[in-house]
């Protein structure tokens, strides 16, 4: 393996390649480490892992005086004690991975070992063979945030809520109980334990910080309560809306209106006149027009004196009918640009349904293996509560043929499935976690990725 050295200097501060990619079982644990470390963590992600890489490095320097600039760590601090007590925890840190169906556990210690070079200012990080596939080479099940969303945030727990944010985000919302929303968050076990100081501490510090800091956000509101105590949040996932870059194209070349009118027979002059005149996507659509004209007396051979001249007589004669024709092509664009947005929309909807129709059949098999887990006596006590709630042809059916009957039997898993609390055992975040499922967006559609593979619906 290779080890970073003075030969692989580190990017400097200010250059793009500040990218944190980090595998979601990464992201799961992200809860349990302190911000310090997950400082140290992302650091290197960003910094010194390249998407490129195929293996972990023997070792990562980090350079302590640009660590402490890009976290705006203060300076006068003394760096040894800070470092001293960070890496004590960090060095025992291990990465619990929970297998999918039930099959058990790993633990895997995240670091093999840490060197504080005083003398040199540079921190040494070396991780375990085994976290080479949570860090290295990441091609799909990863969450990818940058750096700057992340390095003003001063608490963990919104460093929590912004990877929750980016992974979640294009499925757009997300509801936990208020007691599972404390474990992942990552809050101690005796803290917080009115929802009035989780709601203060926790939530709306990190709803603030993010969108002071970060362009992801989120907002929320209580959608569970069982008598005046409340039991569910709903989070809701957004993103900033970035300034709309200007676009060149063919029917809108911003900034070019004024060469292209050079470039066809214009003098600059009178080609920044017509600039000033018309709205540049209108002038860019009547300069279409005109090379098409010029086009065509070149084929022909025919040989134009003044094309400055020609193409003004053209313009004056033909304004009106270049502006219908321009109007109608944008109702189109527009029309066009609204129907494609309708069926994204769609499409998104029915990806979403078909997660949830996926993760609902996976807690009623769930639910038919807790059940047959039972004996006897249990399961005739469950069948006489299920009967209970039967009405209608129904109950004749359940008489007659009982689970078999037309219909019961998916009855009564949906009936097992509530009674048995599957959901709170087995969360819709664990599901697509297991599952492997990605929510992609292209320009034209939204589609569902399964691992590596793309899902038909």
């Amino acid at each position: 393996m290779d080890t970073i050295n003075s030969e692989n200097p580190e990017p400097e501060i200010g250059t793009n390649n500040q990218v944190i990619r980090i595998h979601n079982k990464l992201v799961e644990s992200q809860s349990t480490i302190s911000l310090g470390e997950q400082r140290i963590l992302f650091y290197i992600c960003a910094f010194l892992i390249k998407n490129s890489d195929l293996n972990l490095k023997e070792s990562y320097e980090i350079n302590v005086s640009k660590f402490k600039e890009i976290y705006g760590l203060d300076k006068s601090n003394s760096v040894y004690e800070y470092l001293d007590k960070l890496t004590d925890s960090l060095i025992n840190r291990k990465l619990k991975i929970q297998k999918p169906h039930g099959e058990g556990f790993q633990k895997i210690n995240w670091i093999s070992y840490i060197d504080y070079k005083e003398g040199k200012g540079v921190l040494e990080v070396s991780f375990t063979s085994k976290m080479k596939p949570y860090l290295i080479n990441l091609k799909s099940f990863f969450t990818e945030v940058g750096m700057m969303d992340f390095s003003s945030l001063s608490c963990k727990h919104s460093v929590w809520f912004l990877l929750q944010t980016v992974k979640w985000l294009k499925i757009g919302k997300r509801e936990y109980t208020v007691e599972d929303l404390r474990k992942i968050v990552g809050v101690e076990e005796k803290s917080y334990l009115n929802f009035f100081d989780l709601k203060k501490r926790v939530i709306e510090r990190a709803e603030s910080e993010l969108k002071k800091h970060s362009k992801y956000f989120f907002s929320w509101k209580v959608t569970g309560k069982k008598r005046k105590k409340i039991e569910k949040i709903t989070l809701f996932f957004h993103k900033k809306q970035e300034e709309k870059k200007q676009i060149i194209s063919a029917y809108d070349p911003v900034g070019q209106n004024v060469d292209n009118l050079v470039a066809i027979g214009f003098s600059k002059s009178k080609a920044v006149e017509l600039d000033n005149k018309y709205k540049s996507d209108f002038l860019s659509w009547i300069i279409t027009q005109l090379e098409e004209r010029k086009n065509e007396k070149l084929k022909k051979d025919e040989k134009i004196k003044n094309y400055e001249a020609y193409f003004l007589a053209i313009i004056e004669r033909e304004e009106n009918n270049f502006r219908v024709d321009y109007e109608e092509r944008k109702q189109k664009e527009n029309k066009q640009e609204e129907f494609n947005k309708i069926r994204k929309r769609k499409q998104k909807e029915e990806i979403e349904k078909y997660i949830e129709n996926q993760y609902s059949k996976k807690l009623r098999e769930l639910a038919s293996e807790k059940y047959f887990q039972f004996n006897n006596e249990e399961q005739t006590v469950i069948l006489k509560e299920f009967e209970s709630t039967l009405e209608g042809v129904f109950i004749d059916f359940y008489k007659k043929n009982k689970l078999e009957a037309p219909g019961i039997k998916m009855k009564f898993t949906i009936f097992l499935k509530e009674k048995l609390q599957i959901a709170n055992t087995y969360h819709y975040t664990k599901f697509i976690s297991d599952h492997e499922y990605e929510i992609l967006e292209s320009s034209s559609s939204f589609f569902l990725k399964k691992g590596d593979e793309i899902v038909k619906i």
